[in-house]
């Protein structure tokens, strides 16, 4: 895992499970001791919406994964990378070559979620194709 610094869940797909699996990542590796901080880029700001009801309810848990959202990747992680055991992006479905698909570039790792089924799976198999392109990209 130390490697492994910057990581994010992302699919083609809308509504799967994306923001919810990196939120239980983040939470786990909290609970290890990890400092952890999850960039909330995902326009519908599901993860800084969650923690906001979440601290409006009950505080601001102690040990708590820090969440902030974003539009600016690159800034906030130029600025905090060495804040961080472990860094998620929580980013849109991936759709096209904009700012959020960039962002893959400052990724260590890429998890993809997919549900057992033709036309998920297929577009697993085209959002790796891309993702592959972004680490040549990254690599260049």
């Amino acid at each position: 895992m130390e490697d492994i610094r910057i990581i994010s869940v992302c699919s083609q797909k809308g509504g799967s499970g994306k923001s919810a699996i990196t939120a239980w990542l983040a939470n786990s590796l909290r609970r290890e001791g990890k400092r952890v901080l999850v960039l909330d880029a995902d326009g519908q700001r599901t993860i800084a919406k969650l923690r906001s009801r979440e601290v409006d309810r009950l505080g601001e848990p102690e040990n708590a994964c820090e969440v902030m959202a974003t539009d600016d990747v690159a800034t906030v992680l130029d600025e905090r990378y060495e804040d961080f055991d472990v860094i998620f992006l929580d980013l849109p479905r991936m759709t096209g070559p904009d700012e959020a698909v960039m962002a893959l570039t400052f990724c260590d790792s890429i998890l993809v979620p997919i549900r057992l089924g033709d036309s998920d799976v297929l577009s697993a198999f085209e959002f790796i194709k891309a993702a592959k392109k972004m680490g040549d990209i990254r690599r260049e």
